[in-house]
């Protein structure tokens, strides 16, 4: 991440959950920018007890609950899937997960209405706002302006002492399967499978399916395509 509250929150989960520095590294970084050698070295120098070898690089990258999706330039979209693919030792995956295009193609982004969810946490309940009516989809680039709120209400609805609640506008961009595949033949990958959900059975036609999850792979060797370079 390069956001060092968000660095300084993940070392505080690596020790409430007890995993200890020698096995999660966590590095500050630009995902448009990934600096391949540095984080194959952090990887090395966790605990190798298990006899796991880094050095070649990593068998999967993630890019999880849409975060790809703040990749609004096609550039920065391109420069993060080279920079995974550097990060990954011959034969690795990327794995993205993306807003499935479905509503792309219905048309409902021009008459946004979004959406609303909650959890309970620790005698809390979070309230969750993604999306509202009116919210701005631009056509020409896939970018959704959406109006984002968190919450913390105690179980009778007070506001949670100590919370302050958050709202914001989020700029996201909606994908297509057909760009990613592109982007991803630029970046020296290749689309492997794809899926509706986080379920092999769950294709991306499916009625069930509500993601996109592209599943990207690094040959052992690949000659470069017409146009492109492949960067190893």
């Amino acid at each position: 991440d390069n956001s060092p509250a968000m660095i300084a929150r993940a070392r505080e989960r690596v020790a409430e959950m007890k995993l200890g520095y020698d096995a999660v590294a966590v590095v500050e970084g630009d995902i448009t920018a990934l600096d391949a050698p540095a984080l194959i070295a952090a990887a090395c120098a966790l605990d190798a007890s298990d006899g796991v070898d880094a050095s070649a690089g990593f068998d999967a990258a993630l890019v999880l609950l849409g975060t790809a999706a703040h990749l609004l330039h096609t550039d920065d979209a391109v420069s993060c899937l080279k920079g995974a693919a550097a990060c990954l030792a011959p034969g690795g995956i990327v794995v993205l997960e993306l807003e499935h295009p479905f509503d792309l193609f219905g048309g409902d982004y021009m008459t946004m209405e979004g959406d609303a969810w909650d959890r309970e946490v620790d005698g809390l309940k979070v309230l969750v706002e993604w999306g509202r009516e009116g919210d701005e989809f631009d056509v020409g680039t896939h970018v959704v302006r959406r109006t984002v709120g968190i919450n913390i209400v105690t179980a009778d609805g007070q506001p949670a002492p100590g919370h302050t609640g958050i709202e914001e506008e989020v700029e996201c961009r909606i994908f297509t399967a057909p760009e990613v595949a592109l982007m991803a033949r630029a970046a020296g990958l290749r689309v492997a499978a794809m899926y509706g959900d986080m379920d092999v059975n769950t294709d991306l036609n499916h009625p069930d399916a509500h993601n996109m999850i592209i599943v990207l792979k690094k040959d052992a060797a690949r000659s470069a395509p017409e146009g492109f370079e492949v960067e190893h």
